[in-house]
């Protein structure tokens, strides 16, 4: 089958969420079919990586994204009312480059991943259609401004409505919508579910040494800090937690591991055992310096990679409730679940104290992802999806009841 798969970010390397989601379902989808891909490229540096897509694809497309002017643009449609991430990802060029492949090739199914590239649908010829919000953005802005202070918090408030507009009509022209798990489809009102289906994330197991050390004192985080969650969750963790667990374990450190830190977080680096990493060449090590890995997230949509990351390193990890709900994994089990900041100042000294938890925990997380988190088996689903509609079934949603389309 010839597949078109469109993103708004380029699908390598997967060294960010939405990224190791896009070339996982890049690299499955072109194991099996001739495979073209478009993308944008937000990041100059990631032009480079162009030939790894060529080497998995027929012919890729992908365009330099100016992000200067993707903000004005973004900014001018959400003066009109009109979503300001739709408006960020409108492109003449990319419009033309798709018409021309259109011309060009059958295709016989085209995925579009995130709902700012479903705009692009309309241009593009194919039996079948499917679009991949992954999570519901509209959800992320709407929690994004509920944490956030005047004006920022109006102009988030507004593009999380106008996206959940957005998100909905788009349901109602793909032929197949997908999300990440049950738990983010679960709260979604639209009219009928039978065009709605769960392909969840995977993750890549790691080499693991044959000796693990459980005693290194450091409680670690690792996340793109340029997300704005991201933030949050570290700002909140270091302020309501950290100086209750440094005063119960005084050895301990804490150490913040991602690119693009903003002056809130480098600023941490100040405070007494926080260290401030900041971009390195490989995570992997850093993981395994953790003796516990947390991920303190306020906001959180969708599946976590950081968590599944740290599981599939053997990592002891404790997550908040919104960290921990796309995840199917059982507290006490697979991670700890701290319900608040006393509950995470708990779990975290606990697992500080005791090494042997620390590595009771860390195997069954490894031994969960490796059953429950193969990407292939997660990605199972979309065989159906790019085939013809008359081969779809989706008994999970069958039963589902009608529900009016609300905001």
């Amino acid at each position: 089958m010839n597949v078109l798969y469109v993103a708004h970010r380029i699908p390598y390397p997967p060294n960010k969420g939405d990224k190791v989601r896009a070339h996982h379902m890049l690299r499955y989808l072109a194991e099996r079919h001739d495979v073209w891909c478009a993308c944008f490229v937000d990041d100059p540096a990631d032009m480079r990586h162009v030939p790894v897509l060529r080497s998995l694809c027929r012919e890729v497309v992908a365009l330099p994204l100016r992000r200067r002017m993707a903000t004005v643009r973004g900014l001018c449609d959400l003066a009109l009312d009109e979503p300001a991430s739709v408006g960020f990802y409108r492109d003449g060029a990319m419009r033309r480059r798709l018409a021309d492949l259109s011309s060009r090739v059958a295709f016989d199914a085209a995925v579009f991943f995130s709902s700012s590239m479903g705009q692009y649908a309309d241009v593009v010829r194919a039996r079948r259609k499917i679009i991949d919000f992954c999570d519901l953005d509209s959800r992320k802005w709407a929690e994004l401004s509920r944490h956030g202070h005047w004006p920022k918090s109006a102009l988030l408030a507004q593009e999380a409505r106008l996206l959940a507009e957005c998100e909905h009509e788009l349901y109602e022209r793909f032929d197949a919508t997908v999300l990440i798990s049950a738990a983010e489809a679960a709260g979604w009102r639209v009219h009928e579910r039978a065009k709605l289906h769960i392909v969840g994330n995977g993750v890549e197991l790691p080499h693991l040494p044959v000796k693990l050390v459980y005693d290194s004192g450091v409680v670690g985080f690792v996340g793109d800090m340029r997300y704005a969650p991201n933030v949050d969750g570290v700002l909140w963790f270091s302020r309501e937690v950290w100086p209750r667990v440094r005063a119960a374990c005084p050895r301990a450190e804490f150490h913040i591991v991602g690119r693009g830190a903003p002056g809130s977080v480098r600023r941490l680096a100040e405070d007494p055992g926080v260290r401030v990493v900041g971009e390195v060449p490989e995570v992997q090590p850093h993981l395994l310096s953790f003796q516990v890995a947390v991920a303190p997230l306020r906001i959180a949509r969708g599946v976590q990679n950081k968590v599944l990351e740290a599981m599939a390193a053997a990592r002891p990890v404790v997550v908040t409730p919104q960290a921990a709900e796309g995840i199917e994994a059982t507290s006490g089990k697979h991670h700890l679940v701290a319900v608040d900041a006393d509950d995470c100042v708990r779990q975290v000294t606990g697992l500080l104290g005791d090494s042997h938890r620390c590595a009771q925990l860390g195997a069954c997380a490894r031994r969960h992802v490796t059953i429950t988190f193969d990407w292939d088996h997660q990605l199972t689903p979309m065989d159906a999806l790019v085939a013809e509609p008359c081969l779809i079934r989706n008994p999970t949603q069958q039963s589902a009841p009608a529900m009016p389309v609300s905001a």
